[in-house]
Order: structure tokens, then C-alpha cells, then sequence
């Protein structure tokens, strides 16, 4: 759990985020949606063929470990 979103990883790799948007810490492609209460899929992973393994949510960012080790963040980027 980050400070106004939240995330988790299904059994078979799919990354769903909800919570705040403001910063676009949910990862999704439409930039205008502020928040969501209901849990949204990161499409543009799973579109690409990636498949987390663990997510990490910060104050305004997350991050993403996949099933091959590669790591993927998305959010405010404000500190590096």
C-alpha cells in the first residue's frame, strides 16, 4: 500500500492497481481518471507480455518486479 493507492499481483502475473491517479501511480492509460475505488488492470503490461511477480507502492509512485527480474516503476518521478 502506497499513501493514497494501492496494488497487488494475481496468481497468474496480472498487475491491478487502485487509488489515487493524480501522479499516475495506477499505471493506466487513461491520464484523465484522478482515482479509482475498484481495482483496475495495468493492461499495457500484460499487453506487452509482462507478468509481475511483486508490486511495491510508494507515496506517489509503484514499482514492479516481474517473473523475468526486470524491474518497472510508473508515478511522480519528482526525486529520481
Amino acid at each position: 500500500c502506497g499513501a493514497s493507492h494501492s496494488g497487488f499481483v494475481t496468481n497468474d502475473g496480472h498487475i491491478f492497481t487502485f487509488g489515487s491517479n493524480i501522479d499516475g501511480q495506477l499505471g493506466i492509460v487513461d491520464k484523465n481518471l484522478n482515482k479509482s475505488t475498484a481495482p483496475l488492470l495495468v493492461s499495457s503490461m500484460l499487453q506487452s507480455g509482462i507478468y509481475g511477480k511483486q508490486i511495491s507502492c510508494g507515496s506517489h509512485h509503484t514499482m514492479v518486479l516481474t517473473d523475468t527480474g526486470s524491474v518497472y516503476t510508473w508515478g511522480r518521478n519528482t526525486q529520481g
